[in-house]
């Protein structure tokens, strides 16, 4: 117990240092021996630490070299997250809910400021979920219900609600291969995301906002 906290003393220590911008893209952080010196704690102990901190993405380990601190982005407080659902088994009824308010405001902001590029990489894969349809691919439709919502989240331009919604990407998977056993909602999930271009086009902000909470909604009533 002793060792686990003095290594994640030393890991929100140097994360403090990273985030407050004392320690800056680039910079080398102090030798093994150094920081053992420092703390007062062994150098494997040190070791742990810096393997964290690479695990979180904000810092990389060259061996041989040292330890460098990597430009923070969302991605670095987003990466360690999805381990931690997978591990705690937490219920798909809870990744749902959590999807609700960033879905909705991802196409909320979409709206704002989608450009026609955008526009029409929504309707090329909406043309594609059709086809997978068709023919009963539900492996290829899933696949490309998520790319919908990522590309939603990329065209909002808020890089957070982009890496959040990509950290949870692997639970969309389960809970769309448990969807597709309810009858009925493939076809009315088709249908939902034709509208929600529509809205999106036509920039009806609040009718766009209604039909993602029917769809999440959807999937989290057929959970229950």
């Amino acid at each position: 117990m002793r060792y686990r906290n003095l290594c994640d003393m030393i890991v929100e220590d140097l994360k403090k240092d990273i985030i407050s911008g004392d320690l800056k893209p680039g910079d080398k952080i102090a030798g093994e021996y150094d920081l053992a010196k420092k703390y007062e704690v062994s150098r494997f102990t040190v070791r742990e630490a810096m393997k964290k901190l690479d695990s979180m993405g904000l810092i990389t380990i060259k061996h041989g070299i040292g330890s460098f601190v990597n430009e923070i982005t969302p991605e670095s407080f987003m990466k360690p997250l999805l381990p931690v659902l997978v591990m705690s088994n937490i219920d798909i009824q809870e990744i749902c809910e959590a999807r609700l308010p960033l879905e909705v405001q991802s196409i909320s902001l979409c709206i704002d400021r989608v450009n026609e590029e955008k526009l029409n990489q929504m309707k090329e894969l909406y043309a594609k979920m059709e086809k997978a349809l068709a023919k009963n691919d539900f492996e290829e439709y899933n696949e490309l219900d998520i790319q919908f919502h990522l590309l939603l989240a990329k065209a909002s331009e808020n890089r957070v609600l982009f890496e959040m919604l990509s950290t949870l990407q692997d639970m969309l998977r389960e809970q769309l291969r448990r969807d597709m056993k309810v009858p009925h909602s493939m076809e009315r999930s088709i249908r939902r995301h034709k509208l929600m271009i529509e809205a999106i086009e036509n920039k009806e902000k609040e009718l766009a906002k209604q039909l993602m909470t029917l769809h999440i909604n959807d999937s989290i009533d057929y959970l229950v």
